[in-house]
């Protein structure tokens, strides 16, 4: 369930500034670090820890 805070925007391109395409719930359920790990953005892969722990 989107929290009232939560745009679709965000939602939509979680990670969009780094070029990765993740939502905000893949980056939760951990996909979206899958995705990093695949198109080469190891650096962000703590970006979606903190993400997940904040979220």
């Amino acid at each position: 369930m989107a929290r009232p805070e939560e745009t679709e925007e965000r939602r939509k391109g979680y990670l969009s500034e780094a070029g990765a395409l993740c939502t905000l719930e893949e980056g939760k359920r951990g996909e979206g670090k899958e995705i990093l790990k695949k198109k080469g953005f190891f650096a962000l892969n703590n970006k979606l820890s903190q993400a997940r722990n904040n979220g």
